[in-house]
Parts: structure tokens; C-alpha cells; sequence
């Protein structure tokens, strides 16, 4: 009974191993005919896209080099005042989701979004370490920061 079932497992480790072989890739944003950006497109994306919440901030956008995909990373800043406001904007324009208290911190799921011209973003919402646990205070947080990534070739 035993030596079946190891020759069960070895019979599907081996199909496995196969088709990972055999198997064509996945549509990447490349094959599948979207844009990718190159280092020089950093920039302010949520203004390149329109959709730029009121009083957010740009703050810098980054080349990633040696992070997986080589993403730019546009950083925005806004104060705990205006966060409501910029977070209920960003859930009508891109579908980002809520912010929700996690541990020590405000911070949303990364949402999806795409330009005009196809090329993919991801942007999240978060606060810096707070003890604040309500939103009705989230104006004694000193600030609030969103990022904006795409990447510069597929992973």
C-alpha cells in the first residue's frame, strides 16, 4: 500500500514537472501588447493620469533598478486633515480600497489602474506608525503617503 502511494506521488510530481516544462508562460503585460514604461517615464503619474486628488502632494518618483519588474515608484504626501477626502477620491477614481487600522498603522489594499494607453499601475494608501485608531482623528496624523508603481519590464 505504501510503495503505491509513493509511485501515486512520483507519477504527479513527474506530470507536474512536465507541464511546467512544456507549458507555454503566461500572458506577461509585454506579449500580451501593453505599453512598458522605460527609467525616463518617472514621474507624477496621478497627474499624467487626471487623477490627482485635491491637496496631495508629489513628493518624488524613484527608478527601482533592483527590485523585481525594475518599477518607478512615484511617492505623494497629504496631510491626516485631507486624507479622507483623498482616500474617498482614490476609491471613486482607481478603486482603491478603504484604509483600515492594521496593527500600527493606516493602510489600504494595493488597487489597480490603468492610463490611457494601457500600462498598468498599482497604488496603495498608508499612514506612518500611529496610535491614532479612529478616523475621525486622522487629522492629528502628521501626514499620509500614497504610492504609484509600474514597471519597466515584465516579471
Amino acid at each position: 500500500m505504501l510503495v503505491q502511494q509513493s509511485w501515486k506521488a512520483y507519477t504527479i510530481i513527474i506530470c507536474l514537472m512536465a507541464y511546467l516544462v512544456i507549458a507555454p508562460p503566461a500572458a506577461s503585460p509585454v506579449s500580451a501588447g501593453m505599453p512598458m514604461l522605460k527609467a525616463q517615464d518617472c514621474g507624477d503619474f496621478l497627474a499624467k493620469t487626471h487623477k490627482t486628488p485635491a491637496n496631495v502632494n508629489y513628493v518624488e518618483c524613484r527608478y527601482l533598478p533592483d527590485r523585481q519588474g525594475k518599477p518607478l515608484q512615484a511617492t505623494y504626501s497629504v496631510s491626516g486633515k485631507d486624507a479622507a477626502d483623498a482616500e474617498a477620491h482614490l476609491i471613486k477614481s482607481v478603486g482603491l480600497g478603504k484604509l483600515r487600522r492594521v496593527c500600527c498603522q493606516w493602510e489600504s489594499k494595493p488597487a489597480r489602474f490603468k492610463d490611457r494607453a494601457g500600462a498598468d499601475y498599482t497604488i496603495s494608501m498608508y499612514s506612518g506608525e500611529t496610535m491614532i485608531s479612529s478616523r475621525t482623528d486622522w487629522h492629528d496624523i502628521p501626514r499620509f503617503e500614497i504610492l504609484v508603481e509600474t514597471f519597466t519590464e515584465e516579471i
